[in-house]
């Protein structure tokens, strides 16, 4: 069973990561989720373009500099990933509003607090360490350890866990926090916009 998630590995990725936007349009299109949700859905995948543009585009053109090596090749071209990943991240950007509304106290997003951002920066450090432990554990890709910056933090299935992945999910998530008390407040000030 597990060596053949390990074959679908990508492919169940992309399965995943491209269901992800249809998912929250048909949960907007039902009232469950606002259009300021749909919205900062969209802030968070572009906030991920930050990262996996540089990632996949040193890691698969010819540069001196690649971020990833793909231990299994990927069977598309590396946009295909690259904006499914984007989309990935605007995913797990939205699970972090739902994971504060679950566990910190109301109201959620109406002013700076430090509990809903550390909630984010928590749920940021975990996710981007499982996601990173998946690729290892499943052989898709593998951060490069031997530059000065991305060092290697432990060893899990063979490869190097590595620092960046952890500081890029230590970033993004304060810039969206920020992003998603802008909306709230537009929300406030304008209550029909959202």
């Amino acid at each position: 069973m597990l060596s053949q998630l390990k074959d679908y590995f990508y492919l169940i990725d992309l399965g995943i990561g491209y269901s992800i936007p249809v998912f929250v349009y048909v949960l907007y299109q039902l009232r469950i989720v606002t259009k300021v949700t749909w919205q900062l859905f969209w802030i968070g995948a572009a906030i991920g373009l930050l990262w996996e543009v540089p990632i996949f585009v040193l890691s698969a053109e010819a540069t001196p500099y690649p971020i990833v090596e793909w231990i299994q090749p990927l069977p598309f071209h590396y946009l295909i990933f690259m904006l499914c990943h984007t989309i990935w991240d605007g995913g797990l950007f939205l699970a972090g509003i739902l994971l504060v509304r679950m566990l910190c106290s109301p109201p959620w997003f109406e002013r700076f607090s430090f509990g809903e951002l550390l909630m984010f920066l928590c749920y940021g450090q975990v996710s981007a360490l499982l996601v990173e432990l998946s690729s290892t554990f499943n052989d898709g890709w593998v951060y490069l350890h031997g530059y000065w910056w991305n060092p290697t933090l432990f060893l899990f299935n063979g490869h190097p866990i590595t620092l960046l992945p952890q500081f890029v999910w230590f970033l993004a998530p304060v810039l969206f926090y920020l992003c998603v008390l802008e909306a709230q407040t537009r929300i406030i000030l304008n209550p029909h916009s959202g």
